[in-house]
């Protein structure tokens, strides 16, 4: 077999290429393709043959399962039908990207799932009509291939294809976390991506929103803060470290306002210095990155499911009694100690929970 080598470097080249190694995946061949992190052998799963030949000429053991990579996140449900929401914090922060999760699929079966950050990768996914596989393009023990070349070295004569494209940036594998259908995550492959970044990925996350972010969220997500702290015996500067990280935003704000000058003089009577904090809009990134959401007003929740309707399920008004927590801008100190005393209690008692729940889980 004579493995051929195209370009990548114009966009005739990267068209031509793209469509190529759709073709040769899809006739049941195998293509050597960049990624971020390394090179890989792109194979289709559902050419049996195709994955024979892949596993024989890596060497690969039997029982070492392969990575099935997809080029939208859309693609998840294909295989995975409910996602853990520890698994919905690491694709939100890192797909496209360097981590690799192995999720609960159908029935007990466990699934191993990336989503490449790099373009042409992901374009000939797109292009190909079947799932395809990636492993690292190298045979079982040997480093990695970074560069086409390297591929050449490899594997010439034994794979159809290569796509000379850019250098696997990274040079290193993809991490690979395991995620539990209760949620509990277990690192299996050290990788790009550092314990500490997953870590903080996977933080319980608190939102709070109100509407322009400047008196009431900000006063919340000041107490929240303050009062977590007290209940883990940890400063607030530290919340990151113990598993926690409160927010607050706006569903009117185009960001970058200070507090009310009311807000920080009654957050400050109570302790709690709110003055250095700065406005920012609600975004379905912040939302989704949210575990528990917590809003003023009932016309907030609209808001939200306008943005994003399945993580607007999770929000609730903050006071448990299902009352509005009425916006003060403009009224006398008076108004926003009231306002302050009423979040104090709320989210005191929301809080509760969310401390012991956490500890059950742990």
């Amino acid at each position: 077999m004579k493995t051929v080598v195209l370009k990548t470097d114009t966009r005739e080249a990267y068209r031509e290429a793209v469509k190529a190694a759709a073709e040769v995946l899809d006739s049941g061949g195998i293509v050597g393709i960049p990624t971020e992190t390394v090179y890989g052998l792109a194979a289709g799963a559902e050419h049996p043959v195709a994955m024979e030949r892949l596993r024989r000429i890596k060497k690969r053991p039997d029982e070492k399962k392969f990575t099935i990579c997809i080029p939208l996140k859309s693609d998840l449900r294909r295989f995975v039908p409910n996602v853990p929401r520890a698994a919905d914090k690491l694709i939100t922060r890192f797909w496209p990207g360097p981590v690799t999760l192995v999720l609960p699929g159908a029935g007990d079966a466990a699934v191993g799932l990336r989503m490449p950050a790099l373009s042409l990768t992901r374009d000939v996914l797109l292009a190909a009509d079947t799932t395809a596989v990636i492993p690292s393009a190298n045979p079982h023990g040997q480093k990695p291939a970074l560069r086409a070349r390297e591929v050449l070295e490899y594997f010439d004569g034994s794979i159809e294809l290569v796509l000379d494209g850019e250098n696997a940036r990274l040079g290193v594998a993809s991490t690979v976390v395991e995620v539990t259908a209760d949620g509990q995550t277990k690192i299996l492959r050290q990788g790009a991506i550092g314990p500490e970044e997953l870590k903080s990925a996977l933080a319980h996350t608190i939102l709070f929103v109100c509407t322009g972010n400047m008196c009431r969220s900000p006063m919340a997500e000041g107490i929240a803060r303050k009062a977590l702290a007290d209940r883990l015996n940890v400063s607030p500067d530290k919340l990151d470290e113990a598993g926690f990280r409160v927010a607050s935003a706006g569903t009117t704000s185009f960001g970058g306002s200070p507090p009310s000058p009311e807000a920080v003089t009654v957050m400050r009577e109570a302790g709690v210095d709110i003055g250095h904090y700065i406005s920012q809009p609600l975004s379905i990134e912040l939302l989704r990155d949210a575990d528990e959401i917590y809003v003023m007003e009932p016309h907030h929740l609209d808001a939200l499911k306008a943005i994003d309707f399945e993580a607007a399920a999770r929000a609730k008004l903050v006071a448990p009694d299902g009352r509005a927590v009425d916006d003060p801008i403009g009224q006398p100190l008076a108004v926003y100690r009231a306002v302050r005393d009423r979040l104090i209690s709320a989210i005191k008692d929301r809080l509760k929970r969310t401390v012991n729940e956490d500890r059950n889980r742990k």
